[in-house]
Order: structure tokens, then sequence, then C-alpha cells
């Protein structure tokens, strides 16, 4: 199994307060956080596709431990195939103002 990235405290305090806007909306429950992977290509293009990750917010039943992270307080799973989690051994999830993007880990220090 590929192993989970880490995320920053830029990161971990969106998801915060994204989880806290969605909590007050939801009914009671065990909810997660879950940071995906998808891909937008115009159909017939001959360009590569672009990636860019999704913020969602759900049901955390079934969602096995392995597949959590928690930093600085915040727990998340990663809804990303395998192949691409592999791309991203060396990265960390950051949030620069506007989405979450993943960054190197060597540049996570100043985040």
């Amino acid at each position: 199994m590929v192993s989970q990235p880490k995320f920053t405290k830029r990161a971990a305090e969106q998801i915060a307060r994204l989880e806290a806007v969605r909590r007050r909306h939801a009914p009671p429950g065990n909810y997660l956080s879950f940071i995906g992977w998808e891909n937008e290509v115009e159909p017939g293009s001959s360009r590569a596709p672009l990636y860019r990750t999704y913020y969602t917010f759900s049901d955390a039943e079934g969602v096995p431990e392995e597949f959590q992270v928690e930093c600085h307080g915040v727990k998340l799973a990663y809804n990303i195939p395998d192949r691409l989690l592999a791309r991203l051994q060396f990265s960390v999830l950051d949030f620069d103002g506007e989405q979450f993007v993943f960054i190197e880990s060597g540049d996570a220090e100043e985040a």
C-alpha cells in the first residue's frame, strides 16, 4: 500500500474551517474530510488532462484507519488512486489561499 501524504498547517486550518461550516448544515454523524484528485479533459482535445484537487466532507463509515492521515489536529482521507499517490510520495498537501495543492515536502517547512 502506498503511504498517504501529510499536510501543512495551512491546509489543516482550511480543512478545519470547511469542516466547521459543513457540520453546521449536516445531520449528526461521523464525518471525515476527503481530498480527491480529478482530471479535466475536454472531449476531442489532444492535450494531456489537467489534474486538480478537490475537497469533500462525507460519512466516515467504512474508511479504514490506514487511509486516514492526521496532522495538526485535523484528520482527512485521500480519494486518489494508488498510481497517482505513488507520484506524491515526496509531497505534502498545502492550501495556497484559493485551492489545495501538493508541494514538494522540502518547501513545506515554510508552510
